[in-house]
C-alpha cells in the first residue's frame, strides 16, 4: 500500500460494485479515476454497469422529475443511461470495450457457480458485468 498526501493509492486488490454509476449525480471520469487510483497493479474492478438501446444521456439537475428520470434514464432514481450505440462516446472513453467478453477474465464454471446467464458474458446489456484491470482505464497517467 503507498499512501500520498492526497490519499491511499495502490492499495485495493478487489473493488466491487453494481449499478451505482447510473445513480451519481456527479462526473463519473472523477469517479473511475479514483477507483483506479486506489487499485494494486494485479487488483481489479467487477461491476455491473447496465449500457441499454440508444444513446448517453446524462442530467444532474434536481429539478428533474422522478416522471422525466424514468423517461430519460428507464428509473426514477437514475441520472445517467449508457447507450449501446455511442458506448465508444461514454464508457468507451475510459475502457476498450470492443467484444467484450466476461469469459476473458473468468473460467466458464465459476460464471454458472455464481449464477452470472449466459446471456450476459458478451457484449453488453442493461446486466453487463465488466472485470477491470487498472490498467483497463484509458485516463490514467502513466507511472
Amino acid at each position: 500500500m503507498v499512501e500520498t498526501a492526497t490519499g491511499l493509492q495502490e492499495s485495493c486488490d478487489l473493488i466491487v460494485h453494481s449499478h451505482v454509476l447510473e445513480h451519481l449525480p456527479c462526473n463519473h471520469a472523477y469517479v473511475l479515476f479514483h477507483l483506479h487510483r486506489i487499485l494494486t497493479d494485479s487488483g481489479r474492478i467487477v461491476c455491473c454497469i447496465p449500457v441499454v438501446a440508444g444513446y448517453y444521456d446524462f442530467a444532474t439537475s434536481p429539478a428533474l422529475s422522478e416522471d422525466e428520470r424514468h423517461r430519460r434514464f428507464g428509473q426514477h432514481n437514475h441520472v445517467a443511461r449508457y447507450g449501446r450505440e455511442d458506448l465508444s462516446m461514454s464508457l468507451g472513453k475510459f475502457y476498450d470495450l470492443e467484444d467484450y467478453d466476461l469469459t476473458r477474465h473468468f473460467d466458464v464454471d465459476d460464471l454458472r457457480r455464481y449464477n452470472i446467464p449466459e446471456r450476459i458474458w458478451r457484449g453488453f446489456s442493461p446486466s453487463s458485468v465488466l472485470c477491470l484491470s487498472r490498467l483497463d482505464y484509458r485516463l490514467m497517467l502513466p507511472d
